[in-house]
């Protein structure tokens, strides 16, 4: 008789469905804002495109300043990140070990990416999918979701965790620079209607540039370390500081 596979192996399993559903939703929504409001949806295109390279504290200003209403822009951001984590999580569950062994720009990218995680592991360390929570929250840094879904696998914390703290993770910072955004630009556009517009450009670039300067230091000084185990529960601090190597990743 098959032994049944755990609960967590299918969450993972049906998360590429619930990204084409999140895709669905955000298509025709975009389509009947786009029948709707010409200024409105090229906004919310402009912070969705931008949240791809720049996250949603480049995305939210940029959008918001092209004309986007912020709850709407909002809402577009949360599905848009939210789907594009169901897609990037499967792979990165199941073929992590190989990528980051990789040659070439998506080995370093991802070595890149281990960098930044592993900068903040103490937290998944002392708080497990908690400290997962909280490490997404830390503003301006390199932490997008799959970024933290690195760190938890990394750490050893399982999909029924990762996920989970994903999406809750994601839903609270876009709700947090929404409001943070709407309320700050609506106060620069009562000094200058251009400001906004400064502002979001000036954020877009200092974003962008941080992510790139930190990549190059990295594929400059990178070394190729043992990847640690990715099965098993959490790392406490103990196990830890008695055996290294397993959080030797840099």
């Amino acid at each position: 008789m098959a032994t049944p596979e755990p609960p967590h192996t299918n969450l993972v399993r049906y998360l590429p469905v619930a990204g084409l559903v999140m895709t669905f939703i955000l298509v025709t929504g975009w389509v009947g804002v786009l029948a709707a409001s010409r200024t409105q949806a090229l906004g919310i295109l402009a912070g969705i495109t931008t949240l791809f390279y720049g996250g949603k504290e480049a995305g939210l200003p940029l959008g918001i300043a092209a004309g986007a209403n912020p709850l709407l822009l909002g809402a577009f951001i949360f599905l848009a990140d939210a789907a594009a984590t169901c897609f990037v999580y499967p792979p990165l569950h199941y073929a992590i070990r190989n990528w980051l062994e990789r040659d070439g720009l998506v080995g370093e990218y991802l070595r890149f990416l281990r960098a930044a995680a592993v900068k903040r592991q103490a937290l998944v360390t002392r708080f497990g999918a908690f400290g997962l929570f909280l490490f997404m929250l830390i503003p301006f840094a390199i932490n997008g979701p799959l970024v933290g879904a690195l760190l938890g696998r990394l750490m050893g914390l399982r999909a029924r965790q990762i996920v989970p703290t994903l999406m809750v993770a994601i839903g609270v910072t876009t709700v947090v620079w929404t409001g943070i955004y709407a309320f700050g630009l609506q106060m620069a556009s009562t000094i200058d209607p251009i400001l906004p517009k400064v502002i979001a450009a000036i954020v877009v670039l200092v974003v962008v540039a941080h992510g790139l300067v930190s990549f190059l230091h990295v594929r400059r000084n990178r070394r190729r370390p043992a990847t640690p185990a990715l099965d098993g529960p959490p790392q406490t601090r103990a196990a830890a500081d008695a055996r290294p190597e397993l959080l030797a990743l840099d």
